[in-house]
């Protein structure tokens, strides 16, 4: 038999060769004995041939086996071993073209990304070092317009996901995912903290790039967002007295505070828990169910707070402030607290000094008790001007005798009593005044338009035109 060295088998051509050892791209073909191998060469197997021992004399072969072997010395049985060892044959097939280069683009991508990360996270973090000391969050709200600000709160146990698609809905990032990515890549995933923080409405969040300059980018925005959360911002808003709930509201919305739609409904409809509003006749004829209650002064709001919130600030307000006192005061006079507010906010709109008030509030409780029914009609014209303020927005700089004659239950001229409700929030002076009146005999007054509050009053219709005729000249 032909001798054959493991360590030297080759086989001819361009693709394939043999080897013995093994590796992940190798299609492995094993042979367990020699006659394989030259099968695989192209010899034939049957040039020698060790024949098998019979049945009969396998033990004495044996036997025999072991004492050659033993008997061999050193050299024989490595050449002995060698020649049964078993041959792994390697057979290597080339990679094709399009592997190659997808396994190139491969690397190459995540070298380019790898490269981007470390760039990135370096600018980003030199530019912060430079800046931190003279730009921080505090500086980034200092340089935001008043009326530009935007409080948007972070809940607690919110992820960056959570906050991303916070910021789209707010207004203040167009892409949720970019950010989201964006964080994860500058390593800020779970850095973010939960609370108030303040942004600048007017500018755009969007761009990659930061400018400490104009407060942008994406890593001014994980910069405010990495800050502590600020305290609850608040408004300061001074209501003056004699505002209607409309323009009252309106001063709400143009300090950022709410919308008209929510304040509206609130004032309509939120159950607040004070029994004076229990108590606000349920009349379709009112303008507002809370007109008279919003108590005029000076409110700290916080601008994050729903309209309920703030509406009940000024009603804690109008509790404080129409006492237990006032409240028997009106028992005794026969009124209730809505009739006493209606009282109030004629005389608010009729005169501007306590003792006027006190006067016109005593011509108001004589014309209401009046026998003649003509004097019922109480021809105040305060009560047209709310009519026109809430149709058009403004007043009349002069009535006439047609809007005298306009069908509205606010007009009264056209209806006896009290108009449905306030015609505006009254101050504390009107609402005493309209508790204690002063007494006297008088149904009538006319304004002096001497430059003073005072008002000229009369008994009877007669002397009320002379008075007319006197101080319109």
């Amino acid at each position: 038999m032909t001798n054959i060295d493991n360590d030297k088998i080759e086989k001819k051509g361009n693709t394939d060769q043999y080897i013995e050892n093994v590796t992940d791209d190798s299609e492995l073909i094993q042979t367990d004995s020699h006659e394989n191998i030259a099968q695989e060469l192209n010899e034939d197997p049957t040039e020698e041939q060790h024949s098998l021992p019979n049945k009969e004399s396998k033990i004495f072969s044996f036997i025999d086996g072991i004492w050659k072997f033993f008997s061999k010395d050193e050299t024989e049985k490595r050449r002995e071993r060698k020649k049964h060892k078993t041959v792994k044959i390697i057979v290597y097939k080339p990679k094709s073209q399009f592997r190659k280069f997808l396994s190139l683009m491969i690397w190459l991508g995540f070298l380019f990304l790898l490269g981007f990360v470390f760039y990135k996270g370096y600018t980003f973090t030199n530019t912060l070092v430079r800046e931190v000391n003279v730009f921080d969050a505090s500086a980034a709200i200092g340089k935001i317009e008043q009326g530009n600000e935007k409080v948007i709160n972070i809940p607690r146990g919110a992820t960056t996901k959570d906050i991303a698609k916070i910021l789209v809905d707010e207004g203040i990032i167009t892409n949720d995912t970019y950010f989201w990515v964006y964080s994860l890549l500058m390593g800020n995933e779970g850095n973010y903290k939960s609370g108030n923080h303040i942004f600048d409405a007017t500018v755009t969040y969007d761009s990659g790039e930061i400018d400490l300059v104009t407060a942008q980018g994406y890593e001014m925005l994980i910069y405010i967002l990495s800050q502590d959360s600020v305290p609850n911002p608040t408004k300061k808003i001074f209501f003056t007295e004699g505002l209607t709930i409309s323009q009252t509201i309106q001063k709400f919305v143009e300090n950022g505070i709410g919308t008209e739609e929510d304040f509206y409904r609130v004032c309509d409809t939120f159950e607040f828990e004070y029994d004076f509003v229990s108590l606000i006749p349920q009349d379709s004829r009112r303008t507002n169910r809370l007109e008279g209650y919003l108590f005029p002064d000076t409110y700290i709001f916080d601008i994050t707070a729903g309209a309920n919130e703030n509406i009940n600030k000024m009603l804690v307000n109008f509790n404080n402030k129409f006492n237990e006192a006032y409240r028997e005061k009106a028992q005794t006079l026969g009124f209730s607290i809505d009739e006493i507010l209606i009282i109030a906010s004629l005389l608010e709109k009729e005169a501007s000094t306590m003792d006027e008030r006190a006067m016109i509030a005593g011509v108001i409780y004589n014309r209401l008790k009046a026998d003649d029914t003509y004097l019922n009609y109480l021809q105040i014209d305060a009560t047209i001007q709310y009519i026109y303020l809430n149709e058009t927005g403004q007043v009349k700089e002069f009535l006439t005798n047609e809007d005298h004659e306009i069908m509205n239950s606010y007009n009264t001229y056209m209806y006896k009593g009290l108009p449905p409700g306030p015609i505006c929030n009254p101050s504390l002076s009107s609402i005493a005044a309209a508790l204690y009146p002063e007494t006297h005999n008088y149904y009538y007054y006319v304004a002096k338009n001497d430059g003073t509050d005072a008002h000229a009053y009369a008994t009877t219709l007669a002397q009320h035109n002379y008075n007319v005729a006197l101080y319109s000249k």
